[in-house]
């Protein structure tokens, strides 16, 4: 994986399954489930918080422990990838996400997010 972690959106804490949505360098929004050791690629985050109640928004990145960082990026560095609904099967990392210039959204105004 070249992309690179530039800030967590929201998590949906769970005791056995917590999920991260985290904002990346390309462009694109994964989801990761390190307990599923998945990573989930989506071309916008809003949608999830909207259809699934419960999403924490992180005021500072120390909400999530040192433990849980290393295993966030063990998830997107090492398990298993699937694309999220609207995911060309020919998608690839270097391609560029044009959803939010196509539906003129900020997702920084929309999202803030802490920095990972």
């Amino acid at each position: 994986m070249k992309a690179k972690l530039t800030r967590l959106l929201y998590y949906y804490p769970g005791k056995y399954d917590a999920q991260y949505m985290l904002e990346m360098d390309n462009g694109w929004y994964y989801l990761a489930s390190p307990k599923q050791n998945t990573a989930y690629v989506f071309n916008q985050p809003l949608s999830l918080p909207s259809f699934y109640m419960g999403a924490t928004w992180p005021k500072s990145s120390d909400e999530l422990s040192p433990e849980t960082k290393k295993e966030i990026l063990d998830t997107i560095k090492n398990g298993k990838w699937e694309r999220g609904s609207g995911i060309s099967p020919r998608w690839t990392e270097d391609d560029e996400n044009t959803w939010p210039k196509r539906n003129h959204i900020d997702i920084h105004k929309e999202i803030p997010g802490v920095k990972f």
